[in-house]
């Protein structure tokens, strides 16, 4: 569940009845967790708009649905976890990518293709959060269809104290463009940025999160 307007594309061909949930606009929860208790339906399917797993992102919207909806409405919650390496996922990004080799002229083995993923506290990774391990699973799929292309994953966004889930974009990029400049090459991030929350990674013991 994230963007109102992208989840009821996903669902256009359905007749599948869509609630959205936006987890970074609490204003809205009330309304969207009021219509999850609502649905009649047997099953809910949650589909979150982050193709890679993380406890800050995904995870966190567990915990909270755990927290705020009755045991009834929390039930009836099936969960896609995430879809990284789904075949639908990596050809949508497949296709992206050389429509904008075509839109704009490019030529593969002349072209640098950024992958820019959000950032993650290291901590989160060492205490077990899968994020870094699924945007390498995506990045290596995408990837090999275009094998021409020197393809590159970075993680950007960093905030605030501590390390976090190397290589930085900014790093990367700066250590790149000697070699654009030099070669003529293209830069593209086609990666989309997800943000993620600060706060500390931890398994509730008191919610019913299935993560």
């Amino acid at each position: 569940m994230g963007h109102g307007k992208s989840s009821k594309i996903a669902f256009r061909k359905t007749k599948s009845k869509v609630i959205t949930f936006h987890r970074y606009l609490p204003k809205t929860h009330a309304e969207s967790l009021a219509a999850i208790e609502a649905c009649n339906d047997e099953e809910i399917v949650v589909l979150p708009l982050f193709p890679q797993f993380s406890y800050a992102t995904t995870g966190s919207i567990a915990r909270l649905f755990s927290l705020n909806l009755t045991s009834t409405a929390v039930a009836k919650l099936r969960w896609i976890k995430s879809y990284a390496a789904a075949a639908p996922f990596i050809r949508s990004y497949e296709e992206r990518i050389r429509n904008f080799f075509h839109e704009k002229n490019l030529i593969e083995e002349q072209t640098i293709l950024l992958f820019s993923s959000h950032g993650l506290p290291k901590s989160f990774i060492t205490k077990g959060d899968i994020y870094q391990k699924e945007c390498l699973a995506s990045f290596e799929l995408i990837s090999q269809a275009f094998p021409k292309a020197l393809s590159k994953l970075s993680f950007q966004s960093k905030f605030g104290p501590g390390e976090w889930i190397k290589p930085y974009t900014e790093e990367t990029c700066e250590k790149s463009s000697p070699g654009i400049k030099a070669a003529g090459k293209s830069l593209w991030s086609p990666s989309p940025s997800h943000r993620i929350t600060s706060r500390p990674f931890t398994k509730s013991k008191t919610s019913t999160s299935p993560f």
